[in-house]
């Protein structure tokens, strides 16, 4: 499956690079994206299910930038279904529909998204007792109780990586709220619309340097974010960028393969 994502997402890549690109640069894009070391080793080597929920990030976006709004709450509730971690890149929807003053999705998209999540969840839930589903998401993000798991953040810097969190640690994810207000003055405060593609990056990235609790890997989304504002502002200091956090990415996955006396 993760391979398999990857490859659809870097036909999707291809194919709208190809309508603003010559074909030369279009396969370049893709190939850029499909043979990045730290796509490999996210999802040949680890096997993880991260690229499985960039495509439906990808997808999630183009549906919003064609302004399928319902439809793009759909896949998203889809996304956050296969991984808790898509909660993150709410903001983006919600900032998105308040740029186009689309007051009536505002209200139906969380909904559509709740619906999906319920319903596909259905069969899966005993007695209909649709609480399990908090306990599941919550247990999820607390199974890691460190202040970093391999991601070189600002905790990293003081040394705290495989550190245990104390008990209280909900005033640690400051980075939560900056990300929020962040990603809201771009959205809101861009004269392109293309802020739509860079929103995932800026959300995740926030998120990533300054939470607790953050696994390398969760840096994988921003490579797919750089990439695809590129795609459609063909502006060269996203390809730059993109080429930078895949170096960096791809260091953090190396150094996840050495001996874990030595990561302490």
């Amino acid at each position: 499956m993760p391979i398999l994502s990857d490859i659809g997402t870097a036909a999707i890549v291809w194919a709208f690079a190809r309508k603003s690109s010559a074909k030369t640069g279009a396969l370049f894009v893709s190939a850029a994206y499909l043979f990045c070391p730290a796509v490999i080793i996210n999802s040949a080597v680890w096997g993880q299910a991260d690229s499985f929920c960039a495509l439906l990030l990808l997808w999630t976006a183009l549906l919003l930038w064609r302004n399928h709004t319902p439809a793009a709450a759909l896949v998203y509730g889809l996304g956050v279904l296969s991984k808790p971690q898509m909660l993150i890149f709410a903001p983006m929807l919600i900032f998105w529909v308040i740029r186009r003053r689309d007051w009536k999705n505002l209200i139906l998209g969380p909904v559509i998204a709740l619906a999906a999540i319920l319903v596909l969840s259905a069969p899966f839930i005993r007695d209909w007792d649709f609480t399990k589903l908090i306990d599941l998401y919550t247990g999820t993000m607390d199974y890691y109780a460190y202040y970093t798991i391999n991601a070189y953040n600002i905790w990293a810097l003081f040394g705290l990586n495989w550190a245990a969190l104390p008990e209280s640690s909900v005033w640690l994810q400051f980075g939560v709220p900056l990300a929020v207000l962040l990603s809201g003055i771009l959205m809101l405060k861009a004269k392109r619309k293309e802020a739509l593609f860079a929103c995932p990056a800026v959300l995740m990235f926030t998120v990533y340097i300054f939470c607790v609790k953050m696994h390398e890997r969760y840096l994988y989304p921003v490579l797919l974010s750089l990439l695809l504002t590129y795609v459609f502002t063909k502006d060269r200091r996203f390809l730059v960028s993109f080429a930078g956090t895949s170096f960096f990415h791809f260091s953090e996955r190396r150094l996840c393969a050495l001996p874990q006396q030595r990561l302490h």
